[in-house]
């Protein structure tokens, strides 16, 4: 990469924010200080998609965003204010959709598709019924029903014959089209009647049905009898199978091609645990764009690191988003939330337990056919031994499951014919004694011999299988318990339910803060750094505001406790609805994004409540209860009373709020690694889970602040402007520009310091060098003011303060260094004599 790793700024694409749209803002981003455009998946996806992970074509660029000219334009627009284009791509599925002519493919020929081995399909599962054909279970019934409904039919498309049911269609097999042609040819009646026929006789029409390379089912039937594996739980969304040479090959053609030319100076790689070998992979492509900057979307969880063999410059950032979250915490605070939490819910689960039931909930009931497939493979290594051929494949089962749900990472990386390293020995020994501790009636030689099997001690096809299919496991069941279910169950102090953090270890210190940072500046110098993204479940200025809970856990509680018993006339009490929990729930995220219009706040409210999945879910709708929330949501928004006492909370917690959210930005903008800032988060933004984080964004608004920034001193912006968010663009600005200024400083030798920090309140400031060029002052916990006695021990010389011009050297108090303004950001004076 030629250009220097300033910052990033993540652009969602869509058909209504193509490229031409994107071209538009090119100058603003160059103003605003950034080096480069990181655009979401922008090759050719399933029409209308709003996110574009749903592939169809990863060797076109999608027509609704402009296709190839206007991306091409995009980039002409970006080279020429002096911007580089990092590239989000997804090598680990594609949409199982009619768009995709690999899929159409794969179910009009079936084994005979030259893409049959592009995707992840078992074409022999242990159900006779389902071999040599690719279940499609998007019924809303059972198939009998269905079909003697009516609902599925043979229709004509243009000169194909396919199967329809609603939105969903499914091609003919050659044989049996070429049947139906003749027979029209024989009648000289043309096809459509002889269509009709077929579909008037439901009999015939269920035996060329049976005789297709699919197999239509109810929606229910894809958790226990799917046959392709997918992304996550997602049926339209069918892994492939990147480890083999020719897929990957076909699947970066024109990824290659872009980074070839040039057009391309990054690549983020969507969903890196989905695949099969992760270090191959990443091998194949780092040999493919030997000189871009690579990062991999990876879920690391405390205590654990990224593989330093992975030819990456690092992880999209999460890591860093959880270290942020913790320091800007009091511990004190979050115990306090937790027993009132309890007390309040009447509910003392753990957040251990929580997340395992979650987990166990999740292999059961969404990953099931995922595990069978697994478990296949044991049995057949264990019917080949004398020593374990009589465990049956229920045992077998249980045991793999329960250890799959004690994985303390998202997976291991072991791969035959390589010593595993000691981090692939400790999740499977913490994931072996897990399932121990839990299920004392399992054979302890069974758990034996799978710790041993998943350490690569056995070789075979079917253990190599083995170890890879329980690898590609262990993620979605983490991801799926987790983020998706116990992260909306167990709710003390919502900022800290984020990718990446563990709710219940979530505080850092600032020694810790430092420890952490200059690891990953040795290790991991050119990173991403990320506090928001389009998967967080709450904006970063949401978790900053609601870190401040933490500071006034008694006044939280007894303002939960007032309003209430104040709502309780709101509830409906036949239903109990809400329950305690979700009410809880309810006022955080009505604080949190406040002030929230109830169209917003039901959208994100419904959503959590069918995560939960404990009154309602996505698959069992409790439409009474849903109701009987949303008009309690409905009736508090309207309550004058409610809405006045929501104010004087948000009078006073906001401007800590405001604080908590400038000193993440300036660890996001300094620590070791690249920002990136996700689009309309360089305003304050108060957006929530998606598809709220995906709104659009109005940057004429942001353009015309930013004039307003360049022109203002930081400390009027913070005096006159802070609820509009000008101090935080501000800041980001004046960060960019001083990256662009000291790039080495920053860069891959740059170096990290702490700065030491003396008095009474010194763990309230987080103080650092970078490069010796570079100096960061930021405040923690300010609820009650800032730590302003503070003594800062500056580094020998004179050092100017970027936001307002002073300079100063020595031993500063934190007060007169930051002056008016909470943030100080710090320049080595070349000039000190003026």
């Amino acid at each position: 990469m030629t250009r220097p790793l300033i910052g990033t700024y993540r652009l969602q694409l869509r058909p209504d924010f193509g490229f031409d749209e994107a071209t538009a803002i090119v100058p603003y981003l160059a103003r605003l200080g950034v080096s480069h455009v990181y655009l979401a998946p922008c090759f050719e996806a399933t029409p209308g998609s709003t996110h574009g992970y749903d592939v169809v074509d990863p060797n076109s660029v999608r027509g609704e965003l402009g296709g190839r000219p206007a991306f091409d334009r995009l980039v002409r627009a970006a080279r020429g204010a002096g911007l580089g284009v990092v590239l989000d791509i997804v090598p680990h599925h594609m949409a199982a959709t009619a768009a995709n002519a690999w899929w159409w493919s794969v179910l009009e020929l079936g084994r005979d598709s030259p893409y049959a081995s592009h995707f992840d399909i078992d074409w022999d599962p242990p159900e006779r019924r389902l071999r040599g054909s690719v279940l499609l279970p998007v019924l809303g019934d059972h198939y009998g029903r269905v079909l003697e409904g009516g609902e599925l039919k043979l229709s004509r498309d243009g000169d194909r014959l396919v199967v329809r049911y609603h939105e969903h269609t499914a091609p003919l097999s050659p044989d049996t089209a070429d049947e139906l042609w003749a027979i029209a040819g024989r009648r000289g009646s043309g096809i459509d009647p002889v269509l009709d026929d077929v579909n008037a006789d439901i009999d015939r029409l269920d035996a060329l049905l049976d005789r297709q390379h699919h197999r239509f089912a109810r929606w229910q039937a894809a958790a226990h009898e799917l046959d392709y594996r997918r992304f996550f739980d997602i049926d339209s969304l069918v892994a492939l199978r990147s480890e083999r040479p020719a897929v990957f090959e076909e699947t970066h053609r024109l990824t290659h091609a872009l980074v070839a030319d040039g057009s391309v100076d990054g690549l983020r790689i969507d969903h890196l645990d989905g695949l099969r070998d992760p270090q191959e992979y990443l091998e194949r492509l780092r040999k493919l764009a030997p000189d871009a900057w690579i990062v991999a979307e990876k879920i690391l969880q405390p205590g654990e690191s990224t593989p330093l063999t992975w030819p990456i410059d690092g992880t999209t950032g999460y890591d860093f988003l959880a270290g942020a979250a913790g320091l800007l915490v009091d511990a004190g605070g979050v115990d306090a939330l937790v027993r009132a939490y309890e007390e309040f819910t009447g509910d003392a689960e753990t957040y251990a337990e929580a997340r395992l039931g979650a987990r166990r909930e999740a292999l059961r009931e969404s990953l099931d056919a995922d595990l069978e497939r697994v478990v296949s493979l044991l049995v057949r290594v264990c019917e080949r031994n004398r020593r374990w051929r009589d465990f049956t494949r229920s045992e077998l089962r249980d045991a793999l499951a329960e250890v799959c749900v004690h994985g303390p990472a998202y997976r291991s990386y072991v791969v035959h014919g390589v010593e595993p390293s000691d981090a692939d020995r400790a999740f499977v020994g913490r994931s072996i004694a897990g399932a121990r501790a839990t299920r004392p009636d399992l054979d302890p030689d069974l758990l034996d011999l799978i710790g041993q099997l998943l350490l690569g001690d056995f070789h075979g096809e079917d253990e190599t299988g083995l170890v890879a299919r329980f690898q590609q496991l262990t993620g979605p069941v983490a991801a799926k318990g987790e983020e998706d279910t116990a992260f909306y169950r167990w709710t003390p102090l919502l900022c800290l339910n984020e990718v990446g953090t563990e709710p219940d270890r979530p505080t850092m210190t600032v020694a810790a803060f430092h420890e952490r940072a200059e690891e990953q500046q040795h290790h991991w110098p050119l990173t991403m750094l990320t506090t928001s993204t389009h998967d967080t479940k709450r904006s970063e200025d949401v978790r900053a505001r609601l870190a401040v809970l933490s500071e006034l856990p008694a006044e939280w509680v007894a303002t939960v406790h007032e309003w209430s018993t104040a709502n309780d006339r709101h509830r409906d009490l036949s239903l109990d609805a809400p329950d305690r929990r979700d009410e809880w729930f309810i006022y955080q995220t009505l604080v949190g994004g406040h002030p929230l219009p109830l169209d917003r706040a039901w959208t994100v409210i419904e959503k959590s409540l069918r995560e939960a999945k404990r009154r309602t879910s996505w698959t069992r709708v409790s439409a009474d209860y849903e109701q009987a929330t949303r008009r309690f949501v409905e009736s508090i928004l309207a309550d004058a009373d409610f809405r006045a006492e929501l104010e004087r909370l948000d009078a006073a917690i906001a401007d800590a709020g405001y604080v908590n959210a400038l000193t993440q930005l300036a660890l996001r903008l300094f620590s070791p690694g690249v920002p990136d800032t996700y689009q309309g988060t360089e305003l304050w933004d108060s957006s929530l889970v998606d598809p709220d984080n995906r709104r659009a964004v109005d940057f004429d608004a942001r353009s015309r602040a930013l004039d307003t920034v360049r022109s203002t001193p930081a400390a009027e912006l913070w005096r006159r402007h802070r609820a509009a968010g000008l101090p935080k663009l501000a800041l980001l600005h004046a960060g960019l520009t001083l990256r662009r200024r000291r790039p080495d400083a920053v860069g891959r030798d740059g170096g990290y310091e702490s700065i030491a920090v003396r008095g009474e309140s010194e763990d309230r400031v987080v103080a650092f060098t970078r490069g010796d060029e570079i100096g960061v002052v930021a405040p923690r916990l300010p609820l009650h003011g800032l730590a302003d006695d503070a003594v800062i021990g500056l580094p020998a010389g004179a050092w100017r303060n970027v936001l307002n011009g002073e300079v100063v050297a020595g031993d500063v108090a934190f007060g007169r260094l930051r002056a008016d303004f909470p943030v100080a950001l710090l320049e080595r004076d070349l000039d000190p004599v003026r």
